[in-house]
């Protein structure tokens, strides 16, 4: 230290010291604890006595004993940058992550970074746009709406993954929600679990009531699983009850039944819809190429330029390859899983605004919006 103090005094007044690097100071030193009090010295020295604005490099895979130099520095500083090598469709990447700086509200993202001529470049991710190409329809979480840039797309298809453990149906109620809020029409294609008690009491007595919203055709069910027993108009069975449900898994029968569902709902409804679909719900009678026809035939001659679709599917259990037509036709893609923390969280994969990879915490409400989306970015706590 003396030393040190010595040749910087060369130079002082300092406003910027560089200290390349940490990690070779460790092998003058006994044990870790002394090893950290002569780190803690040297910043000191650097910030108190010569109040620069100090920069310590240390190499993550330098040890001493058994704590990295690298590891001190993040208890002992203010900041901490991670700069990384990776490998990237058969040559190397340079990153730059900012894992900490105290007091600063900052991006966490990692970033790709380059050494040019003029100095170190950090590349902007084009992920990060605050503004929607497209119009969007909110999603009910004020957090999620800021994870995705607006919403929901409209004209335009969003696929919701799941792993069969997240709460994917608080997503759903409140999308239905702001649906109707924003005076768009809900078509759902339930699962069982998603009965007219569940929506009563989640969705349809925080607007009017649900059997108001089938007379005022603003609900329209198509019913796969028969877990609707209500008599209205607006409530589609696919399947025929009794020994004619037989028949009516014919795929022929199914096919025509269902294009004759879409073009009544068509012709019913009087302002943009919102398709809450369950995808699974119809791989129990049609085939892989199948479900494309249905989708490719609705998006051609029922959706309008203002109409959005919302398909919740699990890869696991659907499959891999149809899963992945879904993805490629979406203009946004997310992902809700539990991690094995046993904490929630959803991601932006695909979409032409907000931010993909990047996580938030998920956690849930007894009350409507049911959920909120929360996390840290470079705009500020969400």
């Amino acid at each position: 230290m003396k030393y040190i103090r010595e040749r910087l005094a060369e130079y002082a007044h300092c406003d910027r010291v560089v200290f390349d690097s940490v990690s070779g100071l460790a092998p003058l030193a006994d044990d870790t604890p002394r090893f950290r009090r002569n780190l803690l010295e040297l910043i000191r020295t650097f910030s108190d006595e010569f109040e620069a604005a100090t920069l310590l490099v240390a190499e993550a895979s330098s040890e001493h004993r058994d704590v990295p130099a690298a590891e001190l520095l993040q208890f002992t500083t203010h900041g901490a940058i991670q700069v990384t090598r990776e490998w990237v469709a058969g040559e190397y990447h340079r990153f730059l992550e900012v894992s900490k700086m105290r007091g600063t509200d900052h991006d966490t993202a990692p970033h790709e970074f380059e050494i040019t001529t003029g100095g170190v470049e950090v590349l902007p991710r084009d992920d990060r746009r605050s503004d929607p190409i497209s119009d969007v329809s909110s999603t009910g979480s004020a957090g999620l709406d800021r994870l995705t840039g607006g919403g929901y797309p409209e004209g335009a298809s969003t696929v919701i993954e799941h792993d069969g453990r997240a709460n994917l149906d608080a997503t759903v109620s409140a999308g239905m929600l702001a649906t109707l809020d924003e005076g768009r029409v809900i078509v759902l294609f339930p699962t069982p679990n998603i009965t007219p008690t569940w929506f009563r009491e989640h969705v349809g007595n925080h607007r009017g009531g649900m059997d108001q919203l089938l007379d005022d055709d603003r609900l329209f069910v198509v019913d796969w699983s028969n877990t609707w027993p209500v008599n209205h108009r607006n409530v589609f069975g696919v399947h025929l009850p009794g020994l004619l449900g037989l028949v009516s898994k014919s795929q022929l029968y199914l096919t025509q039944k269902l294009l004759r569902v879409y073009r009544t709902i068509k012709a019913r409804r009087t302002a943009p819809l919102t398709a809450w679909v369950y995808t699974e719900t119809m791989l129990q009678d049609f085939d892989a190429a199948d479900v494309r026809f249905q989708y490719n035939w609705a998006r051609g001659n029922i959706f309008d330029e203002q109409d959005s679709v919302v398909f919740m599917q699990n890869p696991t259990s659907m499959g891999e390859k149809l899963a992945e037509f879904y993805i490629h036709d979406a203009q946004q893609v997310l992902r809700q899983w539990v991690h094995e923390n046993g904490m929630e969280y959803i991601r932006l994969e695909k979409g032409d605004a907000g931010q993909t990879d990047v996580s938030r915490h998920v956690s849930y409400l007894d009350e409507p919006p049911y959920l909120e989306v929360r996390g840290s970015n470079a705009s500020g706590p969400e």
